[in-house]
């Protein structure tokens, strides 16, 4: 019997999905009060958001601790503007929300996000038929937003997770997108929509952006190329031409922001003026590089790995927040303590279907998904050469993990086995509490966390570090 996929069904469990994960994801943010607008956290977006009112890219002394670039005598962020621009709308009507949008925010780009998850799975399970059931495209959903990185950008509101948390819900969105059109068939509106996405990324976190401009290449050869006996419509080249719009929006907006910041329309990042770039790290920079393709094994080694270090003789038995940087070699040269737990060790499940979806990738080579697959290879490696390895970069390795299990659940014979999928989602949960230990972990010694609730915390988990 086929399951029941319709539009009114699918309805009903999206609300339900996104009541259980609006909840999660409120409570870490708000800390249970239920309350988004009860802390500042520092006012760089708010800052940049009204600069760019007026014409201008720059922020007031004070409003960013650490992060600021001193440009041509003013100060610059190098984060993504979207952010900033997602306030204009609230500071023009609502001025006392400065400083104050970050929880609310985060908790949308984290539903943002999750829903493209719930698209996305739904339109798997839909595809497979019998193989699979709603319950368990809900099931999978829920799994990727609580049990993912996800939760961690959303329930620590920093500048740092922000861009990220919008980037990763872009991409997610394009994937969604794109998957869709594949099976129901290529069209404008996804063209449109593909291309929109990839311009929001663009404007958040350009190493997310850079696999969507491969993946909506790829759209549009499909939308385009029909083998002989096909009869199946094309995209017109008007269509084309409206998906291309965003992207010539957006990348006029960044080819300005790069020139008022910078002086070269093409310079993303400089460290030329970084408030953290001693004489010493600048040496370093320049003998190691940001990037440096020497890292990429040992970085893998720190993302994918099970270490001991994350572990303690007592409950919750997990312990993150431990020095981001792998003594065993001299590429790094970061000395900071930054928020980290490996993969495997917060979310089992993912690295579970990634192994599944790469065995099914190569028995049946599927040539769109090893396509996309391949692309955001080249996102993992580029935030591995990266000089510098934090917790908050495993957001970079969602999509391909993403693109992996789509293989898995397209492989018949995961589909065929139903006590393997069983196995699977019950990691899946087993993963859902384990990042969420990790996630209230991390939590814990976060700036600006009410004292009860740190409390509470550790009389739950313990002291932590």
């Amino acid at each position: 019997m086929q399951p029941d996929f319709r539009k009114r069904t699918r309805a009903i469990y999206a609300l339900g999905f996104l009541a259980l994960v609006g909840l999660a994801f409120g409570w870490f943010v708000t800390f249970g009060t239920g309350n988004f607008f009860q802390r500042t956290l520092g006012t760089p977006f708010d800052s940049l958001g009204l600069s760019l009112l007026r014409g201008e890219v720059d922020i007031p002394d004070g409003a960013v601790v650490y992060e600021a670039i001193r440009s041509a005598g003013k100060n610059v962020i190098y984060f993504g503007p979207f952010p900033a621009l997602l306030r204009i709308p609230w500071l023009v009507f609502v001025p006392d929300t400065f400083g104050k949008l970050a929880p609310l925010l985060c908790w949308l780009g984290g539903l943002f996000a999750a829903t493209a998850l719930f698209v996305l799975f739904w339109e798997a399970c839909r595809q497979a038929g019998a193989g699979f059931s709603r319950g368990t495209a809900l099931l999978l959903a829920l799994i990727f937003a609580l049990a993912s990185p996800i939760l961690y950008l959303v329930a620590v509101p920093t500048i740092y997770q922000e861009s990220i948390l919008w980037a990763l819900g872009f991409s997610l969105w394009t994937i969604a997108i794109g998957y869709r059109a594949l099976h129901r068939g290529w069209s404008t509106a996804a063209l449109v929509l593909m291309a929109t996405c990839t311009a929001g990324a663009l404007l958040s976190r350009l190493t997310f952006s850079l696999p969507l401009f491969g993946l909506l290449l790829g759209a549009v050869f499909l939308a385009c190329w029909r083998r002989r006996g096909d009869d199946s419509p094309r995209v017109p080249w008007r269509g084309l031409a409206l998906a291309a719009l965003p992207l010539v929006l957006a990348g006029s907006f960044c080819l300005w922001y790069n020139h008022a910041r910078f002086g070269s329309p093409l310079t993303f990042l400089t460290w030329q003026g970084y408030e953290l770039e001693s004489a010493q790290v600048a040496k370093t920079r320049a003998e190691l590089g940001t990037f440096n393709a020497r890292r990429v094994p040992f970085s893998l080694g720190e993302y994918l790995g099970v270490h001991g270090q994350y572990v303690t003789p007592s409950f919750p038995y997990l312990s993150p927040w431990t020095p981001a940087r792998p003594n065993r070699v001299n590429l790094y040269f970061s000395d900071s303590a930054e928020a980290m737990i490996t993969i495997p060790m917060a979310s089992p499940v993912l690295l579970v279907f990634a192994g599944l979806g790469l065995v099914a990738l190569i028995r049946r080579r599927p040539p769109a998904l090893t396509y996309a697959a391949l692309l955001f290879l080249g996102q993992v490696a580029v935030i591995c050469a990266w000089y510098f390895i934090t917790y908050r970069y495993t957001a970079e390795f969602l999509p391909l993990i993403v693109v992996l299990t789509l293989a898995a659940l397209e492989d018949p014979w995961f589909r065929s086995r139903r006590l393997v999928q069983g196995a699977v989602l019950a990691i899946g949960v087993l993963s859902v509490a384990t990042t969420g230990i990790s996630t209230a972990r991390l939590v814990m010694y976060q700036t600006g966390i009410p004292e009860s609730y740190r409390e509470q915390l550790i009389q739950t988990l313990g002291k932590g570090r």
